[in-house]
């Protein structure tokens, strides 16, 4: 009777041991999902930094002919930047510490010890992205302002309209060179056929400036620009 008894009470044991661990497995496969979809969300994070950083280099090529003000607004935007990229930088370590507290879970108790890291690391990456998005479309309403402004400006006079194109040939050639590499090796086709077009007509602007049609050069070089920033949204989103 004794030894059935203990017979008996091992096999609950076995079962209640095996229970446990498979509760664990469940567990660190839920926190293991959690932290894939937050991990998605930093990349995202990650591309929007760098839009906001195109958008700083063409303010700054902007500001030239904006004056102090507009030098002043171009600083706090670039500071802002350096903050995100803190952030980030600081986000990519603690992702860095939960992949590697993942790989060492031991124990049906250990999965809770990472989940409180991995809601944290949830949280940051959802705020990053809500604050980035915001100034993002701050900085691009301030762009799209001052471009309004120059364009006007330099409407009546060829000198100015020709140099005011060419800051913003040289702020899109800023861009294609920060993002060069990302745009010859994207393999989506729809995004080959945008950079293609890009460059086609850059070369066309580049044809109607020199023989001083700046009406037209401008209205292709905005088109271009239309084309690059299409082009690097579907390589950086998909």
């Amino acid at each position: 009777m004794g030894i059935r008894h203990f017979a008996h009470q091992t096999v609950i044991l076995l079962i209640i041991t095996a229970a446990a661990y498979a509760s664990a497995e469940e567990d660190t496969r839920s926190v293991q999902a959690d932290f894939d979809r937050c991990k998605s969300t930093m990349e995202r994070v990650d591309r929007s930094i760098q839009r906001y950083k195109d958008i700083i280099i063409r303010l700054k090529q902007l500001s030239r002919t904006e004056g102090d003000s507009a030098s002043r607004t171009g600083a706090s935007l670039e500071s802002r930047f350096d903050h995100f990229r803190g952030r980030f930088d600081r986000a990519s370590g603690q992702a860095d510490k939960i992949r590697d507290d993942l790989k060492n879970i031991k124990g049906p108790s250990c999965p809770s010890c990472v989940s409180s890291s991995v809601n944290m690391y949830c949280r940051n990456a959802e705020t990053l992205l809500n604050d980035l998005e915001e100034h993002i479309a701050k900085a691009a309403d301030l762009e799209n302002r001052m471009v309004d402004r120059s364009t006007h400006k330099d409407a009546g006079n060829p000198q100015e309209r020709s140099e005011s194109l060419s800051r913003r040939r040289i702020a899109i050639d800023s861009i294609i060179g920060l993002r060069k590499l990302q745009l010859d090796s994207c393999s989506f086709p729809s995004a080959k056929a945008l950079w293609l077009q890009c460059r086609i007509n850059l070369h066309k602007s580049d044809s109607l400036i020199a023989s001083k049609d700046y009406v037209a050069g401008g209205e292709t070089l905005d088109i271009a620009e239309l084309l690059i920033r299409k082009a690097l949204d579907v390589c950086g989103n998909r």
